[in-house]
């Protein structure tokens, strides 16, 4: 596997879409949730928190730095207890992350 250091790998750039447009559909979701009179405040207080996460997460892995790297690894293996679907998909890119070449890639 070669990578240019100068730009992400396309598998990169696909995590990162995914994760602003999760952003945004809990955008959405806030924005009806308190539509509604009778809102929970705690769920409103954990989707923002979720979006703020994802967020993140997102420029984490836009940034090619360590500390983006540091949090993305961590995002998956916590990702690695959303049986079965979380699990497959943050082992897939752990095993993925784990080249030397994306390593390197982040510095």
């Amino acid at each position: 596997m070669s990578i240019d250091n100068n730009k992400l790998p396309t598998p990169l750039i696909v995590i990162a879409v995914i994760l602003i447009c999760s952003c945004l559909i809990g955008v959405l979701l806030l924005s009806d949730v308190l539509r509604d009179k009778h809102f929970d405040s705690d769920f409103v207080v954990f989707l923002v928190s979720m979006i703020f996460l994802h967020l993140v997460i997102a420029i984490a892995v836009l940034s090619k730095r360590r500390w983006g790297l540091f949090l993305f690894k961590g995002y998956l293996y916590l990702l690695l207890l959303a049986l079965p679907v979380g699990t497959y998909v943050s082992l897939r890119i752990l095993k993925y992350i784990k080249h030397p070449e994306v390593d390197q890639l982040y510095t």
